[in-house]
């Protein structure tokens, strides 16, 4: 059971908790309990207001090709638009899982399909801690195929226009930023050159992650 607590992500982990456990349990596997738990973990009081910092790892490095993780992640993180003032426990952990999942939905914008994020809350004094994110970007995701359709219908004198103001074209990294300017430039081309009613719908992205 303790194993089986410990593996699961985002669980507040506490030596102490290992240690209750080992103790308990340890007699129905007929193992030896283990040292008693140690006294110098200092644990935020989960009643107590708590002051925190923020720890982000694993997305600095993927900066550059326009890709703006980092600025982004700062300027939308509820942790640290409320970092300057204290919070309990379990407010802190509501933020840090909204935190966790925008981190997602920023690695997703960038291709990185199959990314992964982690936080622990780190005891650092009495009532401080360090919220720390692990990210595992994982491989970023390239378009195999770019299709507009149905161009069909336009004059096919304009079919490379539109092909070259999307912009976006095989072989690219995903971008979906780079996607919806494409669409928004398609809309006004397609009024500038005649077309008056065209419409350019949603970008439908199918990835395959095999």
């Amino acid at each position: 059971l303790r194993k089986l607590l410990q593996s699961r992500e985002n669980l507040f982990t506490d030596d102490r908790l290992a240690a209750f456990f080992d103790k308990h349990l340890a007699g129905l596997a007929g193992a030896k309990p283990t040292p008693p738990p140690r006294t110098d973990i200092l644990v935020a009081d989960v009643g107590q207001d708590t002051s925190y910092t923020v720890a982000v790892s694993g997305i600095d490095a993927l900066s550059g090709e326009g890709m703006d993780i980092r600025p982004r992640f700062d300027a939308l993180s509820v942790l640290l638009a409320e970092e300057d003032g204290a919070a309990n426990l379990a407010q802190i952990q509501r933020r840090a899982m909204e935190d966790q999942a925008l981190l997602q939905r920023l690695l997703g914008i960038e291709g990185y399909a199959d990314a992964r994020v982690y936080f622990t809350l780190e005891p650092v004094a009495a009532n401080q801690i360090t919220v720390r994110f692990e990210v595992e970007p994982g491989a970023r995701y390239r378009l195999n195929a770019v299709t507009l359709a149905p161009l069909a219908t336009a004059d096919p004198a304009d079919v490379p226009m539109f092909q070259e103001t999307f912009g976006v074209k095989s072989g690219d990294a995903i971008d979906h930023d780079a996607i919806e300017a494409g669409r928004t430039a398609l809309t006004i081309k397609a009024g500038e050159i005649g077309y008056p009613f065209a419409s350019v719908g949603v970008p439908q992205l199918v990835i395959d992650h095999a």
